[in-house]
């Protein structure tokens, strides 16, 4: 049984990331089939080379939240949430909770264990923070905090910016938040395995971006779709969450 490890540009069709590494060496074009067998060697590079990256997601990994975190929300916190509808239950089930020094509003994401993995934080203040909106700790990269319903017989989902989004859409769907709008070919496969269909679902200025990630994931998924709208999914009710996706899937 081998891992994927990364791709590589294709030396036959000269394609940037066409081409499929494994763990054991061997390699394959996913667009013009070109195919190279396993070496011991490279295989033993390759293992080490894991090893190292899977030490240094642990120490990415080691954060805590704010020493002053907690589930006390001010009122602009709680009357922001509020505009969209955002509920008690929502909030306890996905802890979110306030950094008064940070006067930030905090999205933790742990696992099964109850680790913390990585948060982000929303700031209300931004001059504390040189006009930046957002703060992440942690490898967000590395962290797939999906919500909804997990069943079996739902084999679709949804990515999205951010962790509001995230939680209206999941109401419908299962869905994730990229804490941000960067989507590595890596996630395609890990979702992929999963999923079999997938919806990235990001605003107007995020549109080439989207349409071209798109494209390469098309070779993880059976169904793709994109969908571009004026404003964040955060921004429409549920109702309106329920039209767009009627559309899509």
């Amino acid at each position: 049984m081998t891992d994927f490890v990364r791709h590589e540009p294709c030396p036959r069709c000269g394609s940037k990331d066409n081409l499929g590494v494994w763990d054991d060496g061997h390699k394959w074009c996913f667009g013009c089939g070109y195919y190279v067998q396993r070496n011991g060697l490279e295989q033993v590079q390759e293992l080490e080379r894991k090893i190292n990256n899977k030490n240094k997601e642990l120490k990415r990994n080691h954060v805590t939240l704010p020493s002053d975190f907690t589930y006390n929300l001010p009122c602009i916190a709680k009357s922001w949430l509020n505009n969209y509808g955002i509920t008690k239950k929502e909030l306890i089930d996905n802890h979110i909770g306030w950094s008064e020094n940070d006067t930030q509003l905090i999205y933790p994401c742990f696992d099964d264990n109850g680790t913390l993995l990585m948060y982000q934080g929303r700031s209300f203040d931004t001059r504390l923070h040189h006009g930046i909106r957002f703060k992440t700790q942690g490898a967000c990269e590395c962290v797939y905090h999906i919500l909804g319903n997990l069943s079996n017989k739902c084999d679709s989902i949804v990515l999205v910016e951010d962790m509001v989004s995230c939680i209206k859409v999941a109401r419908q769907i299962p869905c994730m938040p990229l804490f941000g709008s960067t989507i590595s070919t890596e996630r395609f496969i890990h979702l992929g395995e999963r999923f079999k269909t997938l919806l990235i679902w990001l605003d107007l200025d995020k549109a080439n971006y989207a349409v071209k990630r798109g494209r390469v994931a098309q070779s993880y998924f059976d169904d793709v779709c994109v969908r571009i709208t004026e404003k964040d999914p955060k921004e429409y009710n549920d109702k309106e969450i329920q039209e767009w996706l009627k559309l899509i899937l």
